[in-house]
């Protein structure tokens, strides 16, 4: 009878040991299905985001949250360039950074949802810039100084207009290109820098009274325009002549009764002083178009450069 027990007990702790072994290795094999299963999905997911990292794309959503900054310079894309591109699926373009500058490659279906204003119109593969002022314009670079001289125009009429101007004219004059040596103490000759450096040639830009030139080679009506006149003056709104003591001057003098007003005024105003562009953003969008691979026949440094050499002649009579 002991035996039998002995027997007895001895199965029963077989058979508990063999049915924990069971569960044990159910429960390893699930949890290595599980562990296995974990390490392939945190591996997709690197993977999502090295991608999200490398295309960079904008998702209709993003674009539209109050929060995201839209970049100042966008390129008109087709949308086939990301087509088969999993994290660009429902994408309306992407983001790219081009000589320290953010750019937006929006696909040319996703123009009219964007809500945004091109000029003069969205095409593919060009390249526009935000307008100064208004942040849902952008213009074509192709003509981007053209319009913002328009806009300055349009902004000197309703000036005269809004004074009680009869006539205004405005002539466009460029100053003749002069290179100067300059006179000044220090020894006869002076050892040449291996490199000019940048910070010079924008110097450059700024005009000294001793070399102002002394008569303009090119001149251009750019307003000759007649009112009825006499109109109560009002103050106009100022946005690229702001800062021209000359102009802010002409509208207080109209504006402020008391005092004695003239007839005609004659004024000028330096065309960078009311420049669309920088010397230094310009050079960064030169580099930023070099990197985009765009070809132009003009550089952008050149046009800011002839801007300085410019002045705007106003005449405005009450």
């Amino acid at each position: 009878m002991a035996l039998n027990k002995l027997r007895e007990n001895a199965l029963e702790v077989r058979d508990a040991a063999a049915s924990k072994a069971i569960s044990f290795g159910r429960k390893a094999a699930v949890a290595a299905r599980d562990g296995a299963q974990l390490a392939a999905e945190k591996a997709q997911e690197v993977g999502h985001d090295i991608q999200l990292a490398v295309y960079r794309p904008v998702m209709k959503g993003e674009f539209e949250d109050p929060g995201f900054d839209i970049p100042k310079m966008i390129v008109v894309v087709d949308e086939d360039e990301r087509k088969g591109v999993n994290v660009c699926e429902g994408a309306i373009g992407w983001l790219s950074r081009k000589a320290g500058m953010e750019v937006l490659h929006l696909y040319d279906e996703a123009v009219a949802e964007s809500g945004l204003q091109f000029h003069p119109v969205a095409a593919f593969d060009e390249v526009y810039r935000q307008d100064p002022f208004d942040k849902g314009l952008y213009i074509s670079l192709s003509e981007y100084f053209d319009v913002m001289r328009q806009d300055q125009i349009t902004e000197i009429k309703d000036i005269a207009f809004r004074l009680g101007a009869k006539h205004v004219r405005v002539e466009l004059c460029e100053e003749a290109k002069r290179v100067v040596i300059g006179k000044g103490k220090g020894k006869a000759e002076a050892k040449l820098p291996d490199e000019i450096p940048e910070d010079s040639l924008d110097a450059s830009l700024s005009v000294e009274a001793s070399a102002k030139a002394s008569s303009y080679v090119k001149k251009e009506v750019l307003i000759d325009q007649t009112f009825e006149g006499n109109a109560q003056p009002q103050r106009p709104e100022l946005r690229w002549f702001k800062n021209s003591r000359e102009i802010v001057s002409l509208i207080n003098t109209r504006c402020e009764e008391g005092l004695n007003h003239s007839k005609t005024y004659n004024i000028t105003v330096r065309c960078s002083s009311a420049s669309a562009m920088s010397i230094k953003l310009a050079k960064k969008t030169d580099l930023a178009l070099l990197q985009l691979g765009a070809r132009s026949n003009f550089t952008f440094r050149s046009e800011v450069t002839n801007e300085s050499r410019k002045v705007m002649k106003l005449e405005i009579s009450f």
